[in-house]
């Protein structure tokens, strides 16, 4: 009996599931990485003011 998809569909559907973990893993580091510099940068805009007064 002849397979119901060809085998390029699991190759495909494993690459989905690699792409979809990844995504899963690296977006809240990139997240967190974008927040701790707007903070940095925050603090160093009040500084800068501060320092001006």
């Amino acid at each position: 009996m002849p397979d119901a998809l060809p085998s390029h569909f699991d190759d495909h559907a494993g690459g989905l599931a690699l792409s979809q973990l990844l995504t899963l893993f690296t977006r809240p580091v990139v997240y967190l990485w974008l927040d701790r510099l707007n903070r940095a940068t925050q603090r160093q805009w009040r500084r800068l003011r501060q320092a001006e007064s």
